[in-house]
């Protein structure tokens, strides 16, 4: 895998593991993360369906507003591939 997609599963891994996120949003991240570490999908669907969860993620009224700028970055890096 690339360097971003292990930059953005690093990230996902810890917004996964903070306890300050609601449960349902770490679990959607954890998720995520490990499609994104599973053979079998092609890269560029795997990010296609990552982008559509961080949307939903970012427009969720639970997701803090320093949550929520961490999932913008996460979205400009996989936009940017």
């Amino acid at each position: 895998m690339g360097m971003q997609i292990d930059d953005v599963i690093f990230k996902l891994d810890q917004l996964g593991a903070d306890d300050t996120i609601p449960r349902s949003v770490r679990k959607k991240l954890r998720d995520e993360s490990n499609v994104l570490k599973e053979d079998g999908m092609e890269l560029n669907v795997k990010v296609n369906r990552l982008l559509a969860v961080l949307d939903e993620l970012s427009t969720n009224p639970s997701v803090s507003s320093d949550i929520r700028a961490q999932i913008w970055y996460l979205v400009s890096i996989l936009e940017s591939m």
